[in-house]
């Protein structure tokens, strides 16, 4: 195909419920908005072993429900300037299986779901994301994410104003399962959340991040248990930002620039996490103020009961001394 690109995507098929199969294909070169497979409105189909490297979106699902996606390569599209693309990218898509795919070297991120439920992405590879995330999820719910490798993330995407590359982010989801994954050596966390409830992220090894595991803001109710966690620049586990009554139970922390930390967070249960016990300000001192202040009380309201028994006793708290 030489260094030309397509204005259209490789294959595009709509508004299918017919089961087929595409395999074996290599097709590259497609251009911006465009992907190598494309699939609208297409269910209960299989997309397998295919090579759609060098595109803008490897492969691009938009409505799609019943689809497997395994064992193909979306490679390399971040070498040729495509900073915004995906390696698989999913949309308003449910039921579907990513599995056993390679998605190295892309743009923003390896593999995108967004409003999509009840998928599996699992045994997935998806390293050195210069333009961002292994695995990013916004806006979905029930998702399991397991057996994933997500190593050496960049650092050219944004959130909320700064920079970040995560090995697996999820934003405003809830229900989802994160087990098991590889997620070493990404420029920002291991395993980051924003805005989610009821999920569940345990058995994985974040090592080597700027941050092990981060609940960023506004995150409740989720638990991060029986992960490994080692040698992460800032935190091993990082809580900011009213994230609230989360459970952080049965981890390994060790060598990591702070163990547990939380700052803005309220109700959040630490157990079982070996010798890592670390809670951050501002609620620290709250605490310690209160317990002073409280203490204070204490002793103002045991002098005023004294007073008022010496009072009703008769007794001169100050009698005159004979001299």
């Amino acid at each position: 195909m030489g260094n030309n690109y397509f204005p259209e995507s490789g294959i595009l098929i709509e508004n299918s419920n017919v089961p087929f199969i595409i395999k074996n294909c290599s097709i590259g070169h497609a251009a911006d908005p465009n992907a190598g497979i494309e699939f609208v409105n297409v269910n209960n189909s299989q997309i397998i072993n295919n090579d759609c490297s060098l595109n803008y979106h490897g492969i691009l699902l938009q409505d799609c429900n019943n689809i497997t996606i395994s064992g193909n390569t979306v490679s390399d599209t971040e070498k040729y300037g495509y900073t915004l693309a995906y390696g698989i990218y999913l949309k308003n898509s449910n039921n579907n299986i990513i599995s056993g795919n390679t998605a190295n070297y892309t743009g923003s991120g390896g593999i995108r779901l967004y409003k999509c439920d009840n998928n599996v992405i699992s045994g997935n590879t998806a390293n050195i994301c210069d333009g961002g995330f292994g695995i990013i999820l916004t806006y979905c719910d029930n998702n399991i994410i397991t057996g994933n490798t997500a190593n050496d993330g960049g650092t050219l995407a944004w959130i909320g104003g700064r920079r970040s590359a995560d090995g697996i982010y999820l934003g405003a989801c809830k229900n989802n399962i994160i087990t098991s994954n590889i997620l070493n050596g990404n420029s920002e966390a291991g395993i980051r959340l924003s805005s989610c409830k009821y999920n569940t992220i345990s058995g994985n090894i974040a090592n080597n991040n700027s941050y092990g595991i981060w609940l960023y803001q506004d995150n409740s109710h989720n638990v991060v248990s029986d992960n490994t966690i080692k040698g992460n620049r800032y935190h091993g586990v990082y809580l900011t930002d009213q994230s609230n009554y989360n459970t952080i139970s049965g981890n390994v922390l060790s060598g990591n620039a702070k163990c547990i930390e939380e700052y803005y967070c309220l109700g959040n249960i630490y157990l079982n996490n070996g010798l890592c016990i670390y809670i951050g300000a501002p609620y620290l001192e709250i605490l310690i103020w209160s317990c002073i202040i409280a203490a204070i009380i204490v002793v103002v309201v045991i002098f005023g009961l004294w007073e008022k028994r010496s009072l009703k006793s008769g007794l001169d708290k100050y009698p005159l001394k004979k001299y």
